[in-house]
This record gives structure tokens, sequence and C-alpha cells, in this order.
């Protein structure tokens, strides 16, 4: 270019800097800035299972080859790059509901990127995921329910399939309970 539009952008990147809005050029991918992320940030912030979730979405859908974010560059990465994953996923058959808890852990990442100064922001803000579809729970009926009874009464599990059924409680639920929680 010129001399003068060389010189608009010495004023536009010293502005930059005093302004906070600069960050130094990176090779790093999104896929090695997600690592860093998961063994900094994740690491000591988020519970065991927290960290297992994020390990999968990252895995699974954004490191994945086949939608082609995990291998480009950090800051080149823009919100239609994010919306080509969220298109990806959708068309492979993975739910609204998987598509938007795989862009919270990528914005979740972003954000942090942004708050370390390794962008200047972040482009998962414009790349808006599809809400997810309001799910229908399927119950047992009572046929169904006195079936499995007769199959499962031997099991020294029946007390706890039981109560399951009854409340509806989450494994998780039943295995936290306590005999003093028992009414």
């Amino acid at each position: 270019g010129t001399k003068a539009e060389a010189s608009s952008e010495l004023r536009d990147r010293l502005a930059a800097i005093e302004n906070g809005e600069h960050v130094t050029t990176s090779h790093q991918t999104v896929s090695q800035f997600l690592a860093h992320f998961m063994k900094t940030y994740a690491a000591i912030n988020t519970s065991l299972r927290t960290q297992q979730g994020y390990r999968y979405y990252i895995h699974r859908h954004i490191n994945h080859p086949q939608y082609g974010v995990g291998g480009l560059r950090l800051q080149d990465l823009t919100g239609q790059h994010i919306l080509s994953l969220h298109s990806g996923m959708l068309t492979q058959g993975l739910s609204n509901r998987t598509v938007l808890n795989c862009h919270r852990v990528l914005n979740k990442a972003l954000v942090k990127a942004v708050e370390w100064n390794a962008l200047i922001r972040n482009p998962a803000t414009s790349a808006k995921p599809p809400r997810p579809k309001a799910l229908n729970m399927e119950t047992w009926d009572s046929d169904t329910f006195r079936i499995f009874t007769e199959s499962a009464k031997n099991s020294p599990f029946m007390p706890v399939y039981h109560l399951a059924v009854l409340t509806g409680m989450r494994r998780s639920e039943l295995c936290g309970l306590r005999w003093d929680m028992v009414d």
C-alpha cells in the first residue's frame, strides 16, 4: 500500500495497544487452545463431571476433522465457522440440545481466550446455537411396571428399582440417599 495507508494502519494499531484491544499474533490452533483451557482453567475451576463433559464435546465434535474447527488458527475463528460446526452437527442427526451444549463449551473457552488476551473478541457471540426442543418424557404404564417388577423380584436391587420407578429419581439421586433421609 501507500505511505498514507501504512501510517493509518500504524495509528490504528497503536490506538488498539493503548486501549488494551491488541493481541499478539499467534499460530495456536483452536484445538491447542482448548487443550490449554482444559489443563489450566477447567482442571482448577470445574468438577470432574464437568471436565468429562467438556472433553467429550471437544474431542467428539469441536476437534473432529469432519467439522474443521479444531484445526483452525484460534485468531482466524469466526462466527461463520461456528455456525458451520452447528450445521454439520445437525446434518449428522445430532439434537439441538447436543449442539447447544457443544456451543456452550466452546463459548466458555473463548470467553477465557478474550480474558487471557488471545482474542480481541469472542466469535461465539455472533453464532447463535439452535434452541433445544422440548422433550416429551414417556413413562411406563402399569402393565410395563408389573412386567418389570416380576422379572426383577429376585434382584437384590429390587427396592432401589421400585423407588426409582415410583419417584422418577435419577441414579445419582438414588445413590446419594441415606437412611436418615427416608421417611
